[in-house]
Protein backbone atom coordinates (compact mmCIF):
# COMPACT_ATOMS: atom_id res chain seq x y z
CA UNK A 1 0.00 0.00 0.00
CA UNK A 2 2.55 2.55 0.76
CA UNK A 3 4.87 2.15 -2.41
CA UNK A 4 1.55 2.19 -4.32
CA UNK A 5 0.21 5.24 -2.33
CA UNK A 6 4.25 6.71 -3.79
CA UNK A 7 3.65 5.84 -7.36
CA UNK A 8 0.08 7.27 -7.34
CA UNK A 9 1.11 10.66 -6.11
CA UNK A 10 4.05 10.70 -8.13
CA UNK A 11 1.38 10.03 -11.50
CA UNK A 12 -0.84 13.20 -9.97
CA UNK A 13 -3.32 10.54 -8.80
CA UNK A 14 -3.83 12.29 -5.45
CA UNK A 15 -7.48 10.97 -4.16
CA UNK A 16 -5.71 7.43 -4.65
CA UNK A 17 -2.66 7.93 -3.19
CA UNK A 18 -4.16 9.46 0.04
CA UNK A 19 -6.86 6.28 -0.10
CA UNK A 20 -3.95 3.71 -0.28
CA UNK A 21 -2.04 5.64 1.86
CA UNK A 22 -4.48 5.80 4.73
CA UNK A 23 -4.95 1.92 4.08
CA UNK A 24 -1.16 1.65 4.95
CA UNK A 25 -1.49 3.16 8.26
CA UNK A 26 -4.48 1.30 9.50
CA UNK A 27 -2.74 -2.16 8.64
CA UNK A 28 0.68 -0.89 10.00
CA UNK A 29 -1.81 -0.09 13.59
CA UNK A 30 -3.55 -3.32 13.47
CA UNK A 31 0.04 -5.29 13.38
CA UNK A 32 1.03 -3.25 16.28
CA UNK A 33 3.27 -0.97 14.30
CA UNK A 34 1.85 2.06 15.97
CA UNK A 35 4.70 4.22 15.56
CA UNK A 36 4.97 3.75 11.72
CA UNK A 37 1.24 4.10 11.23
CA UNK A 38 1.62 8.13 13.06
CA UNK A 39 4.06 8.87 11.26
CA UNK A 40 1.77 7.54 7.70
CA UNK A 41 -0.82 9.34 9.17
CA UNK A 42 1.09 12.76 9.91
CA UNK A 43 2.73 12.66 6.39
CA UNK A 44 -0.67 12.38 4.41
CA UNK A 45 -2.22 15.66 7.12
CA UNK A 46 0.71 17.33 6.69
CA UNK A 47 0.52 17.80 2.78
CA UNK A 48 -3.17 17.13 2.82
CA UNK A 49 -4.71 19.07 5.73
CA UNK A 50 -8.17 18.93 4.46
CA UNK A 51 -8.58 15.46 3.79
CA UNK A 52 -10.99 13.97 5.97
CA UNK A 53 -10.22 10.06 5.88
CA UNK A 54 -7.06 10.47 6.66
CA UNK A 55 -8.60 13.08 9.72
CA UNK A 56 -10.85 10.59 10.92
CA UNK A 57 -8.72 7.68 11.19
CA UNK A 58 -6.46 10.08 12.88
CA UNK A 59 -9.12 10.41 15.57
CA UNK A 60 -10.14 6.91 15.69
CA UNK A 61 -6.39 5.70 16.74
CA UNK A 62 -6.07 8.91 19.26
CA UNK A 63 -9.04 7.42 20.74
CA UNK A 64 -7.79 3.91 20.65
CA UNK A 65 -4.64 5.03 22.03
CA UNK A 66 -6.51 6.88 24.87
CA UNK A 67 -4.76 10.37 24.01
CA UNK A 68 -7.81 12.62 24.61
CA UNK A 69 -5.79 15.80 23.75
CA UNK A 70 -5.05 14.67 20.46
CA UNK A 71 -8.47 13.25 19.62
CA UNK A 72 -9.83 16.90 20.65
CA UNK A 73 -7.10 18.78 18.77
CA UNK A 74 -8.56 16.46 15.67
CA UNK A 75 -11.80 16.61 15.69
CA UNK A 76 -11.60 20.31 16.44
CA UNK A 77 -9.68 20.70 12.80
CA UNK A 78 -12.20 18.41 11.22
CA UNK A 79 -15.06 20.20 12.66
CA UNK A 80 -14.02 23.33 11.05
CA UNK A 81 -12.99 21.28 7.39
CA UNK A 82 -16.63 20.66 7.52
CA UNK A 83 -17.96 24.23 7.95
CA UNK A 84 -15.89 25.43 5.29
CA UNK A 85 -17.29 22.54 3.01
CA UNK A 86 -20.58 23.69 4.23
CA UNK A 87 -21.60 20.71 5.69
CA UNK A 88 -23.46 21.87 9.02
CA UNK A 89 -24.42 18.24 10.38
CA UNK A 90 -21.40 16.66 10.37
CA UNK A 91 -19.84 19.55 11.74
CA UNK A 92 -22.32 19.47 14.60
CA UNK A 93 -22.13 15.95 14.93
CA UNK A 94 -18.12 16.55 15.82
CA UNK A 95 -18.57 19.37 17.88
CA UNK A 96 -21.43 17.31 20.18
CA UNK A 97 -18.33 14.67 20.43
CA UNK A 98 -16.48 17.62 21.75
CA UNK A 99 -18.25 18.81 24.21
CA UNK A 100 -18.64 15.20 25.47
CA UNK A 101 -15.60 14.53 25.75
CA UNK A 102 -14.73 18.53 27.51
CA UNK A 103 -17.94 19.62 28.34
CA UNK A 104 -15.91 23.49 29.90
CA UNK A 105 -14.61 24.05 26.23
CA UNK A 106 -16.66 27.50 25.87
CA UNK A 107 -15.25 28.10 22.47
CA UNK A 108 -16.06 24.86 20.96
CA UNK A 109 -19.53 24.89 22.80
CA UNK A 110 -20.36 28.47 21.52
CA UNK A 111 -19.81 27.06 17.79
CA UNK A 112 -22.23 23.96 18.45
CA UNK A 113 -24.43 26.72 19.62
CA UNK A 114 -24.61 28.70 16.50
CA UNK A 115 -24.38 25.54 14.14
CA UNK A 116 -27.52 24.40 15.91
CA UNK A 117 -29.05 27.56 15.28
CA UNK A 118 -28.10 27.84 11.84
CA UNK A 119 -29.81 24.48 11.36
CA UNK A 120 -33.37 25.67 13.60
CA UNK A 121 -32.13 23.17 15.83
CA UNK A 122 -33.39 25.40 18.50
CA UNK A 123 -34.22 24.09 21.75
CA UNK A 124 -30.51 22.41 21.79
CA UNK A 125 -28.88 25.47 20.61
CA UNK A 126 -30.60 27.40 23.90
CA UNK A 127 -29.91 24.60 25.95
CA UNK A 128 -26.21 25.32 24.75
CA UNK A 129 -26.15 28.82 25.55
CA UNK A 130 -27.62 28.55 29.24
CA UNK A 131 -24.53 25.61 29.66
CA UNK A 132 -22.47 28.15 28.49
CA UNK A 133 -24.17 30.91 31.11
CA UNK A 134 -23.76 28.32 33.80
CA UNK A 135 -20.10 27.75 33.38
CA UNK A 136 -19.97 32.40 33.12
CA UNK A 137 -21.70 32.38 35.99
CA UNK A 138 -19.20 29.64 37.90
CA UNK A 139 -16.67 31.97 37.09
CA UNK A 140 -17.93 34.89 39.41
CA UNK A 141 -17.43 33.24 42.37
CA UNK A 142 -13.66 33.76 42.66
CA UNK A 143 -13.77 36.85 44.81
CA UNK A 144 -14.08 39.28 42.32
CA UNK A 145 -16.80 40.79 43.11
CA UNK A 146 -16.15 44.55 42.40
CA UNK A 147 -13.48 44.33 39.83
CA UNK A 148 -13.54 45.05 36.06
CA UNK A 149 -13.31 41.49 35.52
CA UNK A 150 -16.73 40.66 37.46
CA UNK A 151 -18.64 43.86 35.56
CA UNK A 152 -17.16 42.41 32.50
CA UNK A 153 -18.02 38.82 33.11
CA UNK A 154 -21.77 39.52 34.55
CA UNK A 155 -22.03 41.62 30.88
CA UNK A 156 -21.09 38.22 29.18
CA UNK A 157 -23.65 35.97 31.36
CA UNK A 158 -26.28 38.38 30.81
CA UNK A 159 -25.24 38.64 27.05
CA UNK A 160 -25.53 34.70 26.79
CA UNK A 161 -28.85 34.57 28.56
CA UNK A 162 -30.43 36.75 26.15
CA UNK A 163 -29.20 34.56 23.08
CA UNK A 164 -30.85 31.58 24.71
CA UNK A 165 -33.71 33.93 25.35
CA UNK A 166 -33.81 35.29 21.79
CA UNK A 167 -33.76 31.47 20.30
CA UNK A 168 -36.40 30.13 23.10
CA UNK A 169 -38.33 33.24 21.00
CA UNK A 170 -38.08 31.81 17.74
CA UNK A 171 -39.03 28.19 18.94
CA UNK A 172 -42.35 29.46 20.67
CA UNK A 173 -43.13 31.89 17.52
CA UNK A 174 -43.93 28.29 15.78
CA UNK A 175 -46.27 27.39 18.43
CA UNK A 176 -43.95 25.08 20.03
CA UNK A 177 -43.92 24.76 23.72
CA UNK A 178 -42.51 21.74 24.31
CA UNK A 179 -41.55 19.82 27.47
CA UNK A 180 -37.55 20.88 25.80
CA UNK A 181 -38.87 24.67 26.22
CA UNK A 182 -40.19 24.71 29.24
CA UNK A 183 -37.21 22.88 30.59
CA UNK A 184 -35.12 25.82 29.06
CA UNK A 185 -37.66 28.55 30.32
CA UNK A 186 -36.92 27.39 33.92
CA UNK A 187 -32.84 27.25 33.12
CA UNK A 188 -33.64 30.80 31.70
CA UNK A 189 -35.34 31.81 34.99
CA UNK A 190 -32.60 30.50 37.03
CA UNK A 191 -29.78 32.16 35.74
CA UNK A 192 -31.66 35.45 35.44
CA UNK A 193 -31.76 35.17 39.36
CA UNK A 194 -28.31 34.32 39.63
CA UNK A 195 -27.16 37.45 37.95
CA UNK A 196 -29.39 39.70 40.02
CA UNK A 197 -27.61 37.93 43.02
CA UNK A 198 -25.08 39.11 41.18
CA UNK A 199 -26.35 42.56 41.88
CA UNK A 200 -27.35 43.66 38.39
CA UNK A 201 -29.28 46.30 37.78
CA UNK A 202 -33.05 44.56 37.32
CA UNK A 203 -33.86 47.06 34.37
CA UNK A 204 -31.15 44.79 32.83
CA UNK A 205 -33.36 41.99 33.01
CA UNK A 206 -36.53 43.33 31.47
CA UNK A 207 -35.81 41.95 28.28
CA UNK A 208 -35.46 38.52 29.64
CA UNK A 209 -38.20 39.28 31.78
CA UNK A 210 -40.30 39.95 28.86
CA UNK A 211 -39.71 36.50 27.97
CA UNK A 212 -40.69 34.92 30.92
Amino acid sequence: HKKLAELLALEGRTEEAIEQGVQAAEIDWKSGHRQEAWRQIQSILRDHPDQTAPRLLAIRLADEAEDKKLAIEHRKTLAQIYQNKQQPKRAIAVLREIVESDPKDLSVRRTLAQELEKENLLEEAAREHLQIGDLDIARLHVGLEGSALFRHLLQVCLARVELAAHVVQRALARRRRTLELVGLLAGIRQITLSLAAARFEVADLRFIGGVL
